[in-house]
């Protein structure tokens, strides 16, 4: 009890951060879908939790270099864990793979690769591949694909937007 007692003022501050963070997240949000980034809806709530994932991985880069260089735990506490984690979302890409993984992309998707599968196994092409494939199979397929797609190239591209952050932080300090 006397942890809480003695970090009463980091944990609100935390929290005020993480509420702009929120804020700003659903602000994207909406900028997407109202624009309908992506094509669609559904497309406009995936890329705007890839772009919040991927600015949040700079954002964190960069932090952790500001309060490296400046020694002061509390910028990465508020602005990194606060800000950047209220504004970044892990549950959210988990839920639009899943989707992906279950919808194969989209309905529509998965019914026009199923059309692909059905002509091509009909004239022939590619009979040994597509025999036996039911639509709901390959919409599956697709999905699993889309969804270990966006949950790879999401990794890789955080991975990246970190080294971006710390790499440009450090050259606008020097």
């Amino acid at each position: 009890m006397r942890f809480l007692k003695a970090n009463w003022a980091n944990f609100l501050w935390v929290g005020l951060f993480g509420m702009l963070g929120t804020w700003l997240r659903v602000i994207v949000s909406d900028l997407y879908t109202t624009f309908k980034v992506g094509g669609s809806m559904e497309h406009a709530h995936i890329w705007a939790t890839f772009t919040v994932n991927m600015l949040g991985a700079v954002g964190i880069g960069v932090l952790s270099v500001l309060s490296e260089k400046r020694d002061n735990p509390r910028l990465m506490l508020w602005w990194g864990t606060g800000m950047m984690g209220g504004f970044t979302t892990f549950s959210t890409m988990m839920k639009e793979a899943h989707d992906l993984l279950l919808t194969g992309g989209s309905t529509g998707g998965a019914i026009n690769l199923g059309t692909l599968a059905a002509s091509a196994s009909s004239t022939g092409v590619l009979s040994g591949v597509f025999d036996g494939l039911t639509v709901e199979t390959l919409g599956f397929l697709a999905g699993a694909f889309l969804a270990g797609l966006y949950l790879s190239g999401t990794l890789l591209c955080g991975l990246f937007c970190v080294w971006l952050g710390r790499w440009g932080a450090q050259r606008w300090l020097h």
